[in-house]
């Protein structure tokens, strides 16, 4: 009977466990799309940016600097976004193998 029940308690500890662990996958795996939407948000941004500072520019009003400083936001914008694409995908993943479906 003891080992029964200690075998229930290892089970149920484990059960426990597996639970936590999908739980924070999941909370990542939603995290991270989050993320994306975010990042897709300064996408837009930072590509507006960069048009206005170029037409800035083009008109006279604008330095080459700051075409060169919005270049570098968007750069960074994208860096961002593509992080963010990479980390859902990995979460997804993640969840995926968690959960036993692969």
């Amino acid at each position: 009977v003891a080992t029964a029940e200690s075998y229930w308690e290892q089970f149920q500890e484990a059960d426990e466990m597996i639970g936590l662990q999908v739980r924070q996958v999941w909370l990542s795996y939603k995290e991270s799309l989050s993320r994306v939407d975010v990042t897709k948000q300064a996408l837009a941004s930072a590509d507006e940016n960069l048009e206005v500072a170029r037409d800035r520019y083009r008109h006279g009003f604008g330095t080459n600097t700051e075409v060169l400083d919005a270049e570098v936001r968007r750069t960074a914008a994208y860096a961002n976004n593509n992080n963010a694409v990479y980390d859902a995908v990995y979460n997804r993943l993640r969840l995926l193998q968690v959960t036993g479906e692969i």
